[in-house]
């Protein structure tokens, strides 16, 4: 029975300090996302400055997304739309007004803040960020990953 008991122990204390060490969301990931038609991005985003802060992403705290790019040519960036989703289903789409005119050739730098509840589920994320015009024209789209282990 003591030999049980200290294995169950062990096994107890690698499974908890293993959960502590990795919190409860894994570091995002971001990546360009295809538009309808496979239409070329008039938005040409870089992803070596896109992020979130902080990253990784914590429950019960507000986070904000940051993505750095050029406008390819002038246009006015009506509205930026994300759809979230959860283990491959989506649960969520909302659309957020912009009402920003940017010159081709411009740097355009979209910042967006958003809170993490606690509540959470757990399971792998992604969310899908749009950028339409004022015509409604996708100008480029960008992916964050995640997961949330507890």
């Amino acid at each position: 029975f003591m030999k049980f008991s200290l294995f169950f122990a062990i096994v107890l204390l690698y499974f908890s300090s293993a959960t502590l060490l990795r919190g409860d969301v894994s570091e995002a990931t971001f990546q360009l996302w295809e538009l309808k038609g496979k239409r070329r991005p008039i938005y040409e985003i870089d992803l070596s400055n896109t992020y979130g802060d902080p990253n990784p992403f914590v429950k019960g705290k507000y986070t904000t997304l940051f993505a750095d790019g050029i406008m390819d040519k002038d246009v006015f960036v009506e509205q930026m739309c994300y759809d979230a989703y959860l283990n491959e289903k989506q649960i969520d789409h909302q659309c957020y007004d912009r009402g920003d005119a940017v010159y081709g050739g411009d740097e355009y730098q979209f910042t967006f803040d958003f809170f993490v509840p606690t509540f959470v589920p757990v399971g792998q994320w992604y969310i899908v960020f749009t950028f339409l015009d004022d015509s409604k024209n996708e100008l480029a789209a960008f992916r964050v990953d995640y997961e949330v282990y507890q």
